[in-house]
């Protein structure tokens, strides 16, 4: 049960420096929150929702108009963190008679108010499933194309900077980047697999990725910050399993 694999997990001995040294915070997915692909019909969301919050201590757990939800915001010295939940609410993509949603419009519009508000050179939106690629697989939310383009409008409307979507699932790594209709740039960090089996995406048809940076093994990712706060510079540093660095990137406003 859920209640196993956590305890299960958290008795690596490889994992304990890393839960020592800093906070650890977290977002579910699909396997975090039930079975495979699932949405907001698992009967069991109560359970899964009462072991991810023992097992994670992550600053709050609801919004004002979702408290069933897990997600939540925190800063980390003057960057701002926003952490979605893309299960609770999650209406399947193949669904004919409820409209198709992956994060319910009280979570968006709590989302977009907070970017809005939120004075952070950079701010990074956490969610299980990349949001910029446009090839229309498996969980992207391009697969739910009226909440993307809502999300992307909005952005680009209340004239939003230095937003980074941090995001996973796909078993493969790349940096997805869209410029705005309001000219801003936003971009898409996918980070995956950390232990499990790499993927193979390397043909998909993701017209945003942006070259040089896909990478079809285990790896994890490195972020640093360098500057005042409105001429910050962000720097992505992939790296593999040894601490090789894989690629590094700059991103811009």
């Amino acid at each position: 049960g859920f209640l196993h694999r956590y305890s299960h997990t958290r008795q690596t001995p490889e994992m304990a420096p890393l839960l020592k040294a800093c906070p650890n915070y977290a977002i579910w997915d699909d396997h975090d929150f039930g079975p495979n692909d699932s949405d907001g019909s698992w009967v069991h969301a109560d359970w899964s929702r009462e072991a991810f919050k023992t097992f994670w201590s992550n600053p709050s757990y609801g919004l004002p108009e979702s408290p069933r939800c897990v997600s939540t915001a925190f800063r980390f010295v003057d960057m701002e963190f926003f952490l979605l939940d893309n299960r609770t609410y999650r209406v399947n993509h193949q669904n004919k008679t409820n409209t198709p949603q992956v994060l319910g419009q009280a979570q968006i519009d709590w989302l977009i108010q907070a970017l809005q508000k939120s004075r952070a050179p950079y701010k990074f939106v956490c969610i299980g499933g990349q949001v910029l690629n446009d090839a229309a697989v498996y969980e992207n939310v391009s697969q739910f194309p009226s909440e993307r383009e809502e999300i992307l409008r909005r952005l680009a409307e209340e004239d939003i900077r230095g937003v980074v979507f941090l995001s996973g699932d796909r078993h493969t790594t790349e940096l997805s980047e869209m410029e705005l209709s309001n000219g801003r740039m936003v971009y898409d960090l996918t980070v995956s697999p950390l232990t499990s089996g790499p993927g193979h995406a390397r043909e998909e048809k993701n017209s945003l990725r942006v070259d040089g940076t896909y990478v079809e093994q285990r790896n994890y990712a490195k972020l640093s910050f360098e500057g005042p706060r409105k001429d910050r510079s962000c720097t992505i540093e992939v790296k593999d399993t040894f601490g090789k660095t894989l690629w590094t990137r700059i991103l811009r406003k």
